[in-house]
């Protein structure tokens, strides 16, 4: 049960941050073990879609791990039509999730948003071409995009880095010797491209 101070405490949170805002740190996971984001890696936190969601990823281009940036890092604040709903923005994008955060409902990106894309140096793209295309091997000739930047860190003890990109894919599609397979889908995944 809830003392009387930590109540106390929660209702001046509430108030510094307005009656439809919570703390950020209290309350970013409510299925969290650690109750720390920052000790959370990102692809770790909670984060199912539904149908609808799933299907609305697609066509906004909006990753799984867009999503759990924005649960790790985003605004936090109750819906304002749906007292059982919370709303996540981040980077421009905006998730609605159900009562527990767990449960991504829709999710959508401004109109006109464009992202910057960075020129990777063709020495660096060969070389993280021939590192997927090793973990691409290593998992059996095909790898889902939404695991690759979890086995790339058991494979080569370092994060992927797709900084200056919108999303994993993005970056993907512009190494040599690399495929998307199912693009445009949930089950999007890479292998190795047969010329």
């Amino acid at each position: 049960l809830e003392s009387r101070r930590e109540r106390r405490e929660r209702s001046h949170l509430r108030t510094l941050k307005g009656p439809h805002q919570e703390s950020m740190a209290s309350s970013w996971d409510n299925n969290s073990d650690s109750g720390s984001s920052i000790s959370v890696l990102t692809e770790d936190i909670t984060a199912e879609a539904t149908g609808h969601a799933q299907q609305r990823m697609v066509e906004r281009e909006i990753e799984q791990r867009d999503f759990q940036a924005a649960k790790k890092y985003g605004s936090k604040e109750r819906h304002r039509d749906y007292a059982d709903r919370w709303v996540f923005k981040h980077n421009g994008s905006v998730f609605v999730t159900n009562e527990t955060s767990d449960i991504l409902i829709t999710c959508l990106r401004p109109r006109g948003l464009t992202t910057v894309v960075e020129e990777i140096p063709t020495g660096d793209r060969n070389a993280l071409a021939a590192e997927l295309k090793d973990l691409v091997d290593a998992q059996g000739g095909q790898v889902p995009v939404k695991l690759v930047p979890k086995l790339y860190r058991e494979r080569f003890e370092r994060d992927l880095d797709y900084r200056g990109h919108a999303k994993l894919t993005d970056l993907l599609r512009r190494l040599p010797g690399i495929q998307l397979v199912n693009d445009a889908t949930p089950e999007v995944a890479i292998r190795r491209d047969v010329y």
